[in-house]
């Protein structure tokens, strides 16, 4: 009776083993993928992202945008410069395209409810890659995610005038929907982890009996 006992203890334990094993095994395998496929999605977006933002910038004369004014934005002038912006924003699916002054206050949007002169709330956050900007330097941000839980990506790209002489700042934002696959990993690599679970109990057991 007694060795019956120290048998099946013997295999309980065994099989709580295994189902260890598994599961480090498969959780660091999925989750190992998981950060490589972020930090590479991470630096590819980034990139892709500063090549449209130079693109809004080499399309936008610079030295026309100083005779914006507050409340031009219903005039034909606003909407010719906002033109190639919506297009851009259109092309690669953004969710915003923008410009600003070097104090990082609106100029251009591709958001009917931007108005010129005022302030971006969420630029505050980006304070030193403006600066890079202003600089004269193109960068994107981190990857990050917002109050509301969505996943945001921007780029900045400096826009000179005729003097070669930085006067503004292009900015595009990646669109929530678009940054959605990174979550959508996550997701996968969580399912997975769930199925490798039963699946290990399930083997435990039977290798236990």
């Amino acid at each position: 009776m007694g060795k019956k006992l120290f048998n099946r203890s013997l295999q309980w334990k065994i099989s709580f083993y295994i189902i260890f094993l598994i599961l480090i095994t498969i959780n660091s395998v999925g989750w190992l993928f998981y950060y490589q496929s972020k930090k590479y999605f991470d630096e590819d977006l980034g990139e892709k992202l500063i090549s449209v933002a130079n693109s809004a910038a080499q399309l936008i004369d610079a030295d026309l945008l100083t005779y914006l004014q507050p409340g031009s934005e219903k005039g034909n002038f606003y909407k010719s410069l906002q033109a190639p912006l919506k297009i851009i924003r259109k092309t690669f699916k953004l969710k915003r395209v923008y410009i600003t002054d070097l104090s990082y206050k609106l100029l251009l949007d591709t958001n009917p409810n931007g108005l010129i002169g005022s302030e971006i709330p969420y630029l505050q956050s980006h304070i030193l890659e403006l600066k890079e900007a202003a600089s004269g330097q193109s960068v994107y941000s981190t990857l990050y995610r917002g109050y509301n839980g969505e996943l945001y990506k921007s780029a900045f790209a400096p826009l000179f005038n005729k003097e070669n002489k930085i006067i503004a700042i292009a900015c595009v934002d990646a669109s929530p929907a678009f940054l959605k696959i990174i979550d959508d990993i996550q997701n996968f690599i969580l399912m997975i982890n769930a199925i490798s679970l039963i699946i290990a109990v399930l083997l435990g057991l039977f290798l236990a009996r």
